[in-house]
């Protein structure tokens, strides 16, 4: 697979503090990429660099072989930013706006009817913007970003203000882009958001590159408890279980609770239903991206984006 973004020993320093050290990884085309960090992590830095408004102070970034740098013009057709705060004219209608992008873009006025059409605006194209919600605004937001079919989105919060349904819809979409062949790559404190569309994420910390792969390894790497709550038609001993089992068990009513490793999981559910037992219901929670993260940050994610 061809990378189609270079992330090359990137460092940027504010002040003598290195907000970005010595950053590397690559996002391959088609991919869906996405980065994560607690406040102060280097992740609005890094954005700033990957779309040439400010450059590294060492290493570089190139797409399609092409080295991004500030007022590079070549490099801009490789790309559309969504920033995580889009300043719009609140006296221009939404047709306007697109219209207005569409004309500095050379693009085709026809397609800004079906940018619109794909965030649910259309409708509202002739009203003026200074009347829009937080989440009519961040979709039309994404309807400029969306205008010239560029190879690589570049989104920074992109679902913030979103209401459920169009947060849902805007993973479609992402989906959509994908098969297409655009790769994407988005900041998110949306720990689902990212867990279901990411197919790899890089996880940021005080600059530095402390993880980068995907969900699923991340998981294997923070080996973590796994609950298994089961219901059987006739009542079990749970300290019975346990002891065949050898997992730790509690009794909740009329569920027994398992705890067990992620590696042991299979092993348990087998046995389960040995010895003539029968399940009557079963449910499993497994670690999530969140509760890794948390461990990772120390916390709970916090919903503003880094100021660095």
């Amino acid at each position: 697979m061809t990378s189609w973004v270079v992330v090359d020993h990137v460092s940027k320093a504010y002040n003598g503090k290195k907000a970005v050290d010595d950053l590397s990884f690559h996002i391959d085309r088609g991919e869906i990429f996405a980065l994560l960090g607690p406040n102060g992590a280097g992740k609005s830095t890094l954005i700033r660099m990957m779309t040439g408004l400010i450059q590294p102070d060492a290493g570089q970034i190139r797409m399609n072989g092409e080295r991004v740098l500030p007022f590079k013009k070549e490099v801009k057709r490789y790309f559309s930013f969504l920033p995580e705060t889009m300043s719009l004219y609140p006296n221009l209608t939404a047709g306007e706006t697109l219209h207005f992008f569409s004309r500095l873009q050379r693009i085709s006025r026809n397609r800004c009817d079906e940018v619109l059409d794909v965030v649910g605006l259309l409708e509202v194209k002739d009203k003026k913007i200074g009347g829009f919600s937080k989440g009519m605004r961040q979709r039309l937001g994404l309807a400029v970003a969306l205008l010239d079919k560029a190879p690589l989105l570049i989104l920074d919060e992109p679902t913030s203000g979103l209401d459920p349904y169009w947060a849902s819809r805007f993973k479609e979409i992402i989906r959509r882009k994908k098969r297409e062949g655009t790769s994407v790559f988005f900041a998110s404190h949306d720990l689902y958001e990212v867990e279901s569309l990411a197919d790899r994420i890089a996880i940021l910390n005080e600059g530095k590159l402390y993880y980068l792969g995907t969900v699923d390894d991340l998981k294997s790497k923070h080996p973590t408890e796994i609950r298994i709550q089961v219901r059987f038609e006739i009542p079990q001993d749970p300290d019975g279980l346990a002891r065949e089992l050898g997992v730790a068990t509690f009794r909740r009513g009329d569920w027994i609770q398992l705890i067990c490793r992620r590696d042991d999981k299979v092993r348990i559910l087998r046995s389960l239903e040995k010895g003539g037992r029968k399940l009557a219901d079963l449910h499993i929670h497994e670690t999530t991206l969140e509760e890794i993260y948390r461990a990772i940050s120390g916390g709970t994610p916090s919903p503003e984006m880094d100021k660095l």
